[in-house]
């Protein structure tokens, strides 16, 4: 869906999954984070998604724009179709643009749309600016923001129709005697089932990454006059590109630098590297290890790629020092990584916007897991299967939603899913919701075409975790000699004592995990904690009042995973129940 598709960009790949999924006819929506012109920051759909920004609409890609219904909005007719509205108003077209002159007054350029009440719209404009005043494009009441005498701006935003007609227009306000330029305007359906977040905190940040995936932990690699860069005895002036600096010591051993925290265990190889040649001086200059041990360099006039490899401590360091003052240096494309060779820069921006020469970029939304969420809702019944691809694995489920229900992706998981599988699934690379069975070939190549955009296979549960999970051997029990935990009528009864008493066990290794368990009030409550220990709740911590079968899905990073079920009481001799416990490790296809 392009937003400016009256110059007849090529058609997103999107397309090519809705016609292959969907025919002509098919009912579900599609949601590719690819399809730059899909992806709105605000939910009004008036300003367009770039990377690192938050996510409040996405455009259902699934169907292709409506006809256009701007009568000459390309003025290839001259002012045909186009009404003056104000005060000695005066329309005239140069170059295929549209000339607004007025003397002393508001003026605007209008014209009647036919439109469907409910239905959604694209308007997609082009204002090149005027000599006063600023410019503003409405559609009914859906109206951008102020656009700006010397600031150009291609643009689009999503109106929702609410009569037979609406009414678009082109307006110049200010007040006095002024011209404004308008380029080429478009309104066209967008058919579909979009989903929004008005709220700002609690949307999806758009996330770019090359395919082969992020290795430079640096940020703000090309802006070195950003305070990312701490900056010690030296000054900072412009390089011969965008993407350099020339650096001067203003004292002996000044020092351009950044210390990050890897997260990785102490002793870690890394690799520092850095583009640097001399502009002027000839005193010592050095890159310092990950470890910040002095390492010279030999720096000529020419640009070379130096760099120094070493184990880390609890920081990483990446320092560039000059020894003596007023000795100059310029820099670009540093580089700290894993490992004991550099390997291609990537240009990173922030942990959202990272690029690579020759590499193909992906795209995803990244959830923060606690309150990001999209939501629609379905006009119509959907009775098939879900798909959702990710960065870290993806998955196929049925699903059955009625009509007019509403449909949330986020925060950990779907309408109708297993708690927490969006931990597993990571960083969202597309979804697919159709009202059918998908056909073998059709999970095959959909799972192809999302590898292809960044993506992993789908997640398989590894073998069960849990060995007897019926048999009271199976668990350790804490509580004393008077706790207990026996079997009544198929279920396994934790009695407790007069200390805290529960029955737990322990999986080992970080990782995915999907749970599975039944529990039941005895007479008391039921309790059920998961975290890195006996009774710990890192993960879970629930009371159920009545007999509930649960799922969910943790993510285990360091420590072992243990579950407890508990009896939340302090009177000796209460009691809960519990049974048919499963743990299986998740992990996408193609890393089993």
């Amino acid at each position: 869906m392009s937003a400016l598709s009256y110059y007849n960009e090529p058609a997103p790949l999107a397309w090519d999954v809705a016609a292959a999924i969907f025919g002509f006819d098919g009912v579900g929506s599609l949601y590719d984070p690819s399809s730059l012109d899909t992806l709105f920051q605000d939910s009004a759909g008036t300003t367009p998604a770039v990377p690192g920004s938050p996510v409040g609409l996405v455009l259902d890609a699934r169907q292709e724009l409506g006809p256009e219904l701007v009568e000459n909005g390309d003025y290839s007719s001259g002012t045909e179709g186009w009404s003056p509205g104000g005060t000695d108003v005066t329309l005239h077209v140069v170059d295929g643009d549209l000339i607004l002159s007025t003397p002393n007054a508001n003026a605007v350029v209008e014209q009647i749309i036919a439109t469907e009440p409910g239905k959604s719209y694209l308007i997609s404009y082009d204002w090149k600016g005027s000599t006063g005043g600023n410019g503003r494009i409405a559609f009914g009441s859906a109206v951008t923001a102020p656009l700006f005498p010397s600031e150009p701006s291609k643009g689009s935003f999503i109106a929702i129709a609410t009569a037979t007609t609406t009414r678009l227009h082109q307006r110049l306000s200010g007040g006095g005697a002024y011209t404004a330029t308008f380029g080429k305007i478009s309104v066209r359906e967008a058919p579909g089932n979009h989903l929004s977040q008005p709220t700002t905190a609690a949307r999806p940040i758009l996330a770019r990454m090359p395919l082969t995936g992020r290795r430079n932990l640096l940020e703000r690699t090309e802006e070195f006059d950003n305070s990312y860069w701490a900056k010690n005895n030296v000054t900072l002036t412009a390089g011969s590109s965008s993407a350099s600096a020339i650096v001067t010591a203003t004292a002996a051993n000044g020092s351009i630098y950044k210390v990050l925290t890897t997260g990785s265990p102490s002793g870690t190889v890394l690799t520092n590297s850095i583009e640097i040649r001399r502009i002027s001086g000839s005193g010592n200059v050095e890159l310092k290890s990950p470890s910040n041990s002095p390492n010279v360099i030999s720096v000529t006039s020419d640009w070379q790629r130096v760099s120094r490899t070493g184990g880390q401590s609890t920081y990483d360091y990446f320092v560039v020092a000059l020894a003596t003052v007023g000795d100059a240096v310029e820099i670009r494309f540093p580089q700290a990584e894993l490992g004991s060779e550099p390997t291609p820069y990537q240009r990173v921006t922030n942990a959202y916007d990272v690029t690579e020469a020759g590499v193909p970029d992906t795209y995803s939304l990244v959830y923060d897991l606690a309150d990001d969420n999209l939501t629609t809702t379905l006009p119509q019944a959907i009775n098939g299967d879900i798909l959702i691809a990710g960065t870290k694995g993806s998955i196929i489920e049925p699903v059955s939603y009625a009509a007019g229900s509403t449909f949330t992706l986020g925060p950990d998981t779907y309408t109708g899913g297993t708690p927490g599988i969006m931990r597993a699934i990571g960083n969202i690379v597309g979804v697919v919701l159709i009202d059918r069975t998908l056909t073998q070939s059709e999970r095959e190549n959909l799972l192809r075409h999302y590898k292809g955009k960044g993506a992993k296979g789908l997640l398989v549960p590894g073998p069960e975790l849990v060995t007897n999970p019926n048999d009271p051997v199976s668990y350790e029990l804490v509580g004393g000699s008077e706790a207990s935990l026996t079997v009544e009528d198929g279920w396994l009864k934790v009695t407790r004592s007069a200390i805290t008493t529960g029955a737990y066990l322990a999986v080992s290794g970080a990782g995915f995990y999907h749970y599975a368990f039944s529990v039941k009030p005895g007479t008391v409550n039921a309790q059920v904690r998961i975290g890195t220990g006996f009774n710990q709740t890192a993960y879970l911590n629930a009371v159920y009042n009545s007999e509930t079968e649960r799922q969910l899905v943790i993510e285990a990073t360091s420590t072992t995973p243990t579950i407890t079920f508990g009896v939340p009481s302090t009177s000796a001799g209460d009691t809960t129940f519990f049974r048919d416990l499963s743990i299986r490790e998740l992990r996408p296809q193609e890393d089993w």
